[in-house]
């Protein structure tokens, strides 16, 4: 089995995303530590895993992660998150005002392209 994997992590204090596709594993969450033990062997922090499902190249997955880039049109899980990320997630909940400088993110990213 081959898994699609969004990784966001921290690396050296920096924010960062990476797809990965994991060839020749059994299962997502085995997919999924394979790839949160090799950041980790990097000194990365990971902050999440999504699995991204279906057949997609490396810079679509790139896209996905980076730009936000046919996120309608997939199924995707959650299968990790850090502790920072759950208390992230909780702190924007129901807070527009964080949803908005979100998105003002996201589309600087998509205007740098």
């Amino acid at each position: 089995m081959n898994v699609n994997i969004l990784v966001d992590f921290k690396e050296n204090g920096r924010d960062k995303n990476e797809p990965h596709i994991v060839c020749g594993v059994r299962d997502e969450i085995t997919a999924g530590k394979v790839v949160k033990k090799k950041l980790e062997s990097r000194g990365c922090k990971v902050q999440c895993l999504t699995v991204i499902e279906g057949i997609w190249t490396l810079e679509q997955l790139h896209d996905m992660a980076n730009y936000g880039d046919y996120l309608d049109k997939v199924n995707h899980k959650i299968i990790y998150l850090s502790d920072e990320m759950i208390e992230y997630f909780r702190s924007i909940h129901n807070n527009p005002d964080a949803a908005n400088k979100i998105r003002a993110e996201l589309s600087e990213r998509i205007r740098e392209r």
